[in-house]
């Protein structure tokens, strides 16, 4: 993780080239650093309420807060709407619309879990966006066989519950550090497993997702070889997460491998 800068540690420069886009800044939320920002944080302005992060353009992950200000435009009702960005004096600030809300409950049961379907259901639909974004295929090359995980479909790919947003206009997706395009099913292949880790049976996982055209027209044996490469991955980075996070999002993995491979077997076998 990043180290946190406050707002009023940015440089004189940085903070004058935001009020020139908010008008006067009257308070401030921190929210702490995230995994890829320096600055995250709720301003209160002259024209608002907007959430801004921020990050030195030096920074290694300084990529992902641009993959964000380039994709944002072609994510309508899906994300927050990026209002500006600035870059000045070695920051690159970005200003969003603030929306109110909480992370998803996506336990058995959650009524949450009908809003974040819905949004699976309308990114998995939208027509590829007219920009270029980095192939899922190239990003796995070397985990799976690259037809498994072909498309044209824009895919956020980090599904944890951090990153979707319940308030009264239902579910928002946030952070989209790591877009790529794939299989229209990618997405919602991300979040069957993390509602195995949040408790849900393996078949349980893939029968809510069903309700999501893409997913239940996806090729058996594709999930398959997604779910096995997908454990592989997490279990070669699991030294570089906290163990208890990457561990629980391991064994939800693995336990979804072995429910798919199990189905494979009794298809095989019929």
């Amino acid at each position: 993780m990043l180290v946190h800068t406050a707002w009023n540690d940015l440089p004189g420069s940085v903070r004058r080239a935001v009020v020139a886009r908010t008008g006067p800044v009257r308070s401030v939320t921190p929210a702490g650093a995230g995994a890829t920002c320096r600055l995250a944080a709720t301003l209160q302005t002259g024209s608002g309420v907007v959430f801004v992060k921020g990050i030195l353009v030096g920074d290694r992950l300084a990529w992902t807060l641009r993959n964000e200000i380039r994709v944002n435009p072609h994510l309508p009702g899906i994300a927050p709407r990026l209002l500006w960005h600035v870059e000045q004096d070695g920051w690159l600030v970005a200003g969003f619309e603030h929306v109110a809300g909480r992370h998803a409950d996506l336990r058995p049961g959650s009524a949450d879990l009908s809003a974040v379907a819905a949004v699976l259901a309308g990114l998995a639909a939208a027509p590829r966006p007219g920009l270029p974004v980095r192939p899922f295929a190239a990003r796995w090359s070397g985990l799976i066989d690259s037809w498994h995980v072909a498309g044209s479909t824009l895919a956020h790919t980090d599904m944890s519950r951090r990153n979707w947003l319940i308030g009264d206009g239902g579910a928002r997706l946030v952070d989209w550090a790591t877009p790529a395009v794939g299989p229209a099913w990618l997405d919602t292949a991300f979040t069957v497993v993390r509602l195995v880790r949040y408790g849900h049976s393996p078949a349980d996982a893939e029968g809510w997702a069903g309700q999501i055209p893409a997913f239940s027209a996806a090729s058996g044996e594709s999930l398959t070889r997604f779910a096995g490469a997908l454990a592989d991955m997490w279990q070669r980075q699991q030294d570089r997460a906290p163990a208890a996070h990457r561990g629980l999002l391991v064994d939800a993995a693995r336990a979804w491998c072995r429910y798919r491979s199990g189905r494979s077997a009794v298809l095989m076998s019929g």
